[in-house]
């Protein structure tokens, strides 16, 4: 592994942080302990009025690879944005605030990447996401593989998709110039091409580089680790915060297939069509789970504008879910009945503990 250059760095870790202070000098301290040195930290800080702004500072202070700006906007898109801008490394990498790697992290990927030419590489990643009193505890496991054309990627993508390892920026490695040439960024407006439409979502940036990519690859290690409360920059509680941004992502996703050709493939629509229900029941859920056991009037409208919608009848006529929970679900949304689907989402929520059914680790990240 070469030392570091300033000049030309490999790779570029871009960070928008937010009122950090409890986490962020891990993160940059797990990048410092990197076996593989030639990378800058790219860091902006979006408006923070705690001592994150001092935090990173003093670390930029001490070690050339860390860049810190300072900016009012607190928006997290924006602020990835002017990063990537920033960057120079022949490949990026993001880095949640409140996220931390494994030593061998950036190695492994710049590996696999180098190795096979590759546009993408992605590696697993775990994600323990605190909300009220109940931790979850979620998986995205990867493998060593590679795609060596677009025909052979996009046959495999739903199974990734379906893992909830695709759509996340955890763990994945992305070519510069490839995201220069397809214009991809984080603002809404250019995060996931035109056919998807404004997507203020921190997965339109990979959707939108996915949609021509050619040579991607993966790696089995499990070394990107996040943890995560409500309060944390950019996630929102289950609920219907979470609901809008399924109902966005749903469309970009259809777009992204469409693009692809795969409309008519069915174990993609397959997919599709079962992870928008799975993660409509985890909203519903949310919505149950912070609410008394006979719903007010608002939880009911709530719960009813979810599961009255083209998309929600399509998903619950057609998916297959896979646990029990969300099967049982299934028949309420798609008959309309939002009070016995609060009260199965309620009841259940009664009688066990931890992640809700069918959550998958791309609902958070």
């Amino acid at each position: 592994m070469t030392g570091f250059s300033p000049t030309s760095p490999v790779v570029s870790v871009l960070m928008a942080v937010h009122d950090g202070e409890p986490t962020v000098r891990r993160a940059l301290e797990s990048l410092q302990a990197q076996t593989f040195t030639n990378f800058e930290v790219v860091a902006v800080d979006a408006g923070s009025t705690d001592g994150t702004a001092r935090i990173l500072d003093t670390m930029s202070e001490r070690d050339m690879r860390i860049s810190v700006t300072h900016v009012e906007d607190k928006s997290v898109f924006s602020a990835l944005d002017l990063a990537l801008s920033r960057a120079r490394g022949e490949y990026v990498l993001m880095m949640r605030q409140s996220a931390w790697a494994e030593p061998a992290l950036l190695a492994e990927l710049l590996d696999a990447a180098q190795k096979s030419d590759l546009e993408l590489v992605m590696g697993g990643f775990t994600v323990n996401v605190a909300v009220g009193s109940r931790e979850l505890s979620l998986v995205a496991e990867s493998e060593d593989r590679v795609f060596l054309t677009q025909h052979d990627f996009r046959a495999a993508a739903w199974s990734l998709f379906d893992r909830g390892l695709m759509a996340p920026l955890c763990a994945k490695l992305f070519d510069r110039q490839v995201t220069l040439a397809a214009g991809v960024g984080f603002a809404s407006k250019a995060c996931a091409g035109a056919d998807a439409g404004q997507m203020d979502s921190i997965h339109g940036f990979t959707l939108g580089f996915l949609r021509d990519v050619e040579r991607v690859g993966m790696v089995s290690a499990t070394r990107y680790h996040v943890a995560l409360s409500v309060g944390d920059l950019g996630l929102p509680a289950p609920g219907p915060q979470t609901y809008q941004r399924l109902e966005t992502e749903y469309a970009a996703t259809l777009a992204l297939l469409r693009h692809w050709g795969m409309e008519g493939d069915a174990a993609s629509m397959e997919m599709l069509q079962r992870r928008y229900v799975e993660i409509l029941v985890a909203c519903i859920d949310g919505v149950a789970g912070r609410g008394p056991i006979a719903p007010k009037a608002e939880d009911l409208e709530s719960v009813s504008r979810m599961i009255s919608t083209e998309h929600a009848q399509l998903a619950a006529s057609v998916a297959q879910p896979r646990d029990g929970f969300t099967r049982a679900m299934t028949p309420s949304i798609r008959n309309g009945n939002a009070r016995k689907a609060y009260s199965q989402a309620k009841l259940w929520g009664l009688l066990r503990h931890g992640m809700p059914a069918g959550t998958s680790p791309d609902a958070y990240v």
